[in-house]
């Protein structure tokens, strides 16, 4: 099944709640694209949602890819239609594959990607946008609070370190990025790469010397459990290696980084599962 629905900014939802025109173009102010991708998210949807409706920030266009959910995620959305531009509910070939589509659809001159159970702070499009504007930069990353239950969280920076990036050794959080719409349609996400396609992605644009900027604030808060499991996160070692083997990194290192990967994803694996 496909539903593709444009709705009108003004439309009242069925909560009687008109939106505050979440789609409507501003004079001087550019359009953002927002897109989440679920599936069988009904859990924490409404967060994620909610997020977006609530930003300082008013030009905005809001895009769900579904894929397919049968969990009740299609009777939120249907909920939230009024601040919705588009959404679209079929199968796809995996997570990268559902962000592409979104991509493609976007409207927006800067575009970001909001996981269906994580949520925005209130100001993060706001302070995004002024800092593309500001800074004429392809690309805008932040700090990420990951958040294991309510109370336990810790904040996570970007970290490039330029000598190791050659090897392929970096650290940005893609929940927490904005990208220009014309870079994310020149390079877009190979998704060869099932758990690391973001990744190689990002690690693409920092070897082509894309412009990056850096905002020391929290722009998105991940929640553990959810397409970055255990499972994905060992899936990503190995991808890992075939992505640092791709931009030329030499055996013997690449060995040695990989041995690095695997013991640390262990440990961490380990240490989440004596936290419990």
């Amino acid at each position: 099944m496909s539903n593709k629905l444009v709705v009108p900014c003004s439309q009242e939802g069925s909560d009687g709640v008109t939106s505050s025109c979440i789609s409507e173009k501003i004079s001087n102010f550019p359009l953002v694209t927002i897109v989440t991708v679920v599936r069988n998210g009904a859990k924490y949807l409404k967060c994620a949602i909610e997020s977006i409706i609530s930003q300082s920030y008013k030009n905005i266009e809001y895009i769900i890819i579904d894929g397919g959910s049968t969990d009740g995620t299609l009777e939120i959305i249907k909920q939230y239609e009024f601040a919705v531009k588009l959404w679209i509910s079929e199968s796809d070939n995996g997570i990268y594959d559902a962000m592409n589509k979104g991509i493609n659809l976007a409207g927006g001159s800067i575009i970001g990607i909001l996981n269906s159970d994580d949520w925005y702070e209130p100001d993060t499009v706001e302070l995004v946008v002024a800092t593309f504007v500001a800074q004429a930069c392809d690309v805008v990353t932040g700090d990420m609070m990951i958040w294991k239950n309510s109370s336990e969280f810790v904040r996570v920076k970007p970290n490039i370190s330029w000598p190791l990036v050659k090897y392929g050794i970096f650290k940005i959080n893609h929940p927490a990025t904005f990208v220009t719409r014309d870079v994310y349609l020149d390079y877009s996400f190979d998704i060869n790469y099932s758990t690391a396609a973001d990744l190689k992605f990002l690690l693409q644009l920092i070897l082509i010397k894309k412009k990056f900027s850096y905002l020391d604030k929290i722009l998105v808060n991940f929640r553990t459990g959810g397409a970055s499991s255990n499972s994905s996160l060992m899936a990503s070692v190995i991808q890992m290696f075939w992505i640092r083997k791709d931009i030329g990194v030499g055996n013997t290192m690449n060995g040695l980084l990989f041995i690095y990967d695997l013991v640390h994803k262990i440990l961490a694996v380990l240490k989440t599962f004596f936290r419990r």
